[in-house]
């Protein structure tokens, strides 16, 4: 199954530097890409469809097999 990083407190990182800020999570935690990396805001619930999107993509892998 695939891992997905969520990065809380979205809405306290600039638009702007998010992309950066994605890149240093995957280098911390050695990842082969920021992709995996989701930034979410509990507060704005910016972020909370792409993890829903993404938690449904890892599992439907699942199903199929």
């Amino acid at each position: 199954m695939p891992a997905i990083i969520v990065a809380t407190k979205a809405d306290q990182v600039p638009r702007g530097r998010r992309r950066a800020a994605q890149d240093q999570v995957a280098a911390t935690l050695d990842l082969a890409d920021c992709e995996s990396v989701v930034f979410v805001s509990s507060q704005t619930g910016e972020g909370r469809p792409l993890l829903w999107a993404r938690i449904d993509e890892a599992f439907a892998g699942e199903r199929r097999e």
